[in-house]
């Protein structure tokens, strides 16, 4: 699991529908790109970056018409950015949310920012069930000792 960003040229980078970068310009922007190299192993549109990260080896994939890289530092969103100027697109995370200037990245990783302010849909909807079922618990008991049940 992890945190995507996605260099898109649609609304929201999951429904791209006919607004899709081809992988032919991806491939162009690889090969024109010097500090990008293709590297097949890791599938036909995987590009290593040799721009300067906290992580060893930072990539860029293609897949459905969008650019994604996971987990990025602030290195490499800055490229991302460079990248999506390049390519007529935009910067998007999974949430939705738009990097469009450099001044748009957050001054810590976007991957701690995340964890530190994203609660998941489902972590959420279990707290709702749990408080539900607490009140339910307690209605009932309250029921009993009211109405002496047993």
């Amino acid at each position: 699991m992890g945190y995507d960003l996605h260099i898109t040229r649609a609304e929201n980078w999951s429904e791209n529908k006919d607004q899709w970068i081809s992988s032919d310009e991806w491939l162009s922007v690889i090969e024109t790109d010097r500090e990008l190299t293709l590297d097949t192993t890791n599938g036909p549109f995987f590009a290593d970056w040799s721009g300067d990260s906290r992580y060893e080896s930072p990539w860029f994939d293609w897949s459905e018409g969008n650019i994604f890289t996971k987990n990025p530092d602030k290195q490499i969103v800055s490229k991302m950015l460079q990248l999506a100027e390049r390519l007529n697109a935009k910067l998007q995370g999974d949430d939705g949310e738009i990097y469009s200037s450099f001044n748009d990245i957050p001054d810590r990783d976007v991957q701690e920012i995340t964890k530190a302010t994203h609660t998941p849909l489902y972590l959420q909807r279990d707290r709702l069930w749990s408080i539900i079922s607490i009140l339910i618990i307690i209605l009932v008991i309250v029921i009993v000792n009211v109405l002496d049940i047993w």
